[in-house]
């Protein structure tokens, strides 16, 4: 495709102002011959609904990629019906499984998406599974100095930022004497 072809494409695909998911899909379709309404949706919610986003994807991986797959297995820490202490550093671990058929790609993160944050970090390095293996990953968190119920969404992303598998939450109440306390103190012995 020529360079100017490209620039068209581009500006003629800026150009849409539609919050109307079908009215995307159908224009992602005509405006990217070869595309059909399930790859345009598969773009298009790859990429949280952003068109510049899709596009790009749609050229960089020449119209033909598939995401990973995963699925959330396990609370391994700060399980059903564990409180947190207020302002305590804790370690949240989940277990999770490449319920695909094919291997995870390289650069593969856990990535917070929305929620509290609770001082963690932005993303943690997953490893790479191959398809059935399941892993932990974990994050350092600190707990608000308020009690009450606080949530935290996570989610998988590849290295280039497109979103797979189940959504990761993270929920703790926060009140004082909560168990963790307890059961880090058991851990240490």
């Amino acid at each position: 495709m020529a360079s100017t072809d490209v620039a068209d494409l581009l500006f003629r695909f800026q150009q849409i102002q539609a919050d109307d998911h079908d009215i995307l899909i159908n224009r992602f379709c005509e405006l990217i011959q070869g595309a059909n309404q399930d790859s345009a949706a598969f773009y298009l919610e790859s990429f949280n609904w952003n068109l510049q986003a899709a596009l790009n994807a749609w050229f960089e991986y020449g119209g033909a990629v598939s995401l990973p797959n995963a699925k959330f297995i396990d609370d391994v820490t700060i399980g059903e019906g564990q409180s947190v202490p207020p302002s305590t550093e804790f370690t949240k671990t989940w277990t999770i499984q490449n319920c695909g058929l094919s291997p995870w790609p390289a650069g593969c993160r856990l990535e917070y998406i929305t929620g509290h944050k609770l001082a963690g970090p932005n993303s943690v390095e997953v490893p790479q599974l191959q398809a059935g293996e399941t892993t932990q990953v974990s994050v350092n968190m600190m707990s608000p100095e308020e009690s009450g119920l606080y949530e935290s969404r996570w989610s998988l992303v590849t290295e280039r930022g497109a979103h797979f598998g189940d959504t990761i939450w993270c929920i703790i109440p926060v009140e004082e004497g909560g168990t963790l306390a307890v059961t880090q103190m058991i851990d240490r012995l």
